[in-house]
């Protein structure tokens, strides 16, 4: 790495000495002001961030620790401790596997305007977030059951369903969707400060009416990391596991031998059928009038009044 930085400094005419570490190296072509190069790695990347974050923000030193996977977790954690003025530091974690991957830049921009945000901010202001952020590392929403029942509508898309609204995810029968930030936040998603994470409605008339008929409703079970709302919730997991149609046609048809009468379904019956066909995983196909009731069996109805002690509420 020393010898990329050396050979671009040599290009752009910044004195350096043999003897410099890569980090005075690099403190020289920022404070030099050239041009990045247009191909880097990620640690390469890394090492020019952080001496932009030592010329402008005072950053004195970064320092990394590996933490190891918690339960349920695949990968292992990055520890990243920012010392600085007066010795203040600012902590965060992340994947070890962002910094892997090809969000890199989106990842050091939110970080930075993280970093920025709590330089700037008073004792008290930094206090609090140190303390939102060891909660959110230690604390984890409560298995009340094995899931919470939401729910939600979906865009169709050539027999498939896609989020409402942004997001290009796929979302198919019986799999697991997981959140992300897509605003560039280095948090495990949903966030109590942000706006990321799955949304459900604790109230399916709530689909009804902030949605459109051809769309599609149904129900889904969530878990994780779950911030309640008033009206509503956004979770770290979710999968969808029912579908609805408009039963509001359906017929009871009596039988010539005085059985019990037959229901005769309307004709959204089929159109959503054959969604759920298409999707798999056993999705089950209920009527508007009595998704509610059967969302029971699926997990747990959550309300903000219901559970304040359990979850924040924003």
């Amino acid at each position: 790495m020393k010898d990329f930085f050396g050979k671009w400094a040599a290009q752009h005419d910044v004195a350096i000495d043999e003897g410099w570490t890569v980090e005075q190296i690099c403190d020289a072509l920022v404070k030099a002001n050239v041009e990045w190069p247009a191909e880097m790695t990620n640690e390469q990347g890394w090492q020019l961030w952080t001496a932009t974050l030592r010329r402008d923000l005072g950053v004195r030193a970064v320092k990394w620790d590996e933490l190891s996977p918690r339960e349920g977790e695949d990968g292992s954690t990055l520890e990243i401790t920012f010392t600085l003025a007066a010795s203040r530091t600012f902590v965060q974690r992340l994947p070890r596997e962002r910094i892997r991957n090809d969000e890199f830049g989106q990842l050091c921009t939110g970080l930075e305007r993280d970093l920025r945000e709590w330089n700037t901010a008073d004792l008290a202001e930094r206090e609090a977030k140190m303390a939102l952020l060891a909660a959110e590392w230690e604390v984890r929403a409560p298995d009340l059951m094995d899931h919470v029942v939401g729910y939600r509508a979906w865009n169709l898309n050539g027999g498939q369903i896609k989020p409402i609204g942004a997001g290009d995810d796929v979302w198919k029968g019986g799999e697991e969707v997981r959140a992300s930030c897509k605003n560039g936040g280095l948090h495990v998603s949903p966030d109590s400060e942000c706006e990321c994470g799955l949304y459900a409605w604790h109230d399916f008339e709530r689909v009804k009416a902030n949605a459109n008929e051809s769309q599609v409703f149904g129900a889904v079970q969530a878990w994780g990391r779950i911030e309640v709302h008033s009206d509503g919730f956004r979770s770290e997991f979710m999968r969808p596991c029912m579908l609805a149609y408009d039963d509001s046609d359906d017929q009871l048809v009596s039988t010539l031998d005085g059985e019990t009468p037959e229901v005769r379904r309307g004709p959204d019956f089929d159109r959503v059928t054959r969604i759920a066909d298409l999707l798999g995983g056993d999705i089950e196909v209920v009527g508007y009038s009595v998704i509610q009731e059967r969302g029971r069996d699926y997990g747990l109805t959550l309300s903000a009044k219901d559970t304040p002690d359990l979850f924040p509420s924003t």
